[in-house]
């Protein structure tokens, strides 16, 4: 049996599709923070979305393990997916508390959920069951994040200074809906189960898989 990491990344996110930015970030993650594995959770519903996922958790969630395979230091876990209604973060890393104990949490995500982390379900708990870890994209920089939160909480935020491009999840479904170019944009593994599943194309996708 492998030993319980000491330092555990929990990377949140509708990963709706999940990209390579997410897997930049994810990289330079446990590189930065000397993290001994990265868990990447997708949301179930997402409490800060409006509107639905466009593909189904199970399928999100296939595409997150595809995308994981080829890093040995992470994994994808499943547990927002399975857990009855709205996916809070400060559920899952209590429950990660509880089946972990000892081990220190970095709980990441981007710049920009972050900046609306007064608002989460219980954002004291979060901060003090975890180290928050803001990714920052190109054009986000500590003040502006500063600037949103309240006084005080920016000494409690690591930031991750990444550097990969600005892409986005929605460009890369916009990409898809129009047949135009991913290269680059998304592991090869995902693009073909995006295919096989017709996912993104403004028509009804196929059944989700049932092996979660």
């Amino acid at each position: 049996m492998p030993p319980v990491p000491q330092r555990l990344g929990v990377y949140g996110g509708t990963f709706d599709p999940i990209h390579n930015g997410h897997l930049h970030v994810a990289t330079e993650a446990l590189r930065e923070l000397a993290l001994d594995r990265l868990l990447l959770v997708p949301n179930g519903r997402p409490a800060h979305r409006s509107g639905a996922c466009l593909a189904a958790p199970a399928h999100r969630l296939a595409m997150a393990r595809l995308a994981a395979e080829p890093f040995e230091a992470m994994e994808v876990s499943d547990a927002e997916i399975v857990r009855k209604g709205i996916s809070y973060t400060v559920d899952t890393l209590q429950a990660l508390t509880e089946q972990r104990p000892g081990c220190r949490l970095f709980f990441i995500t981007g710049v920009d959920a972050v900046a609306e982390l007064p608002t989460w379900h219980d954002p004291e708990r979060v901060l003090a069951l975890s180290s928050v870890v803001a990714a920052a994209r190109p054009g986000f920089t500590r003040e502006w994040l500063a600037e949103r939160l309240p006084a005080g909480w920016m000494d409690r935020i690591l930031l991750l200074e990444t550097t990969h491009s600005d892409t986005s999840a929605t460009e890369v479904r916009g990409r898809i809906a129009t047949g135009a170019s991913t290269e680059g944009l998304v592991p090869y593994t995902v693009l073909r189960y995006i295919h096989r599943h017709r996912l993104y194309r403004g028509e009804e996708p196929g059944r989700p898989p049932s092996n979660l």
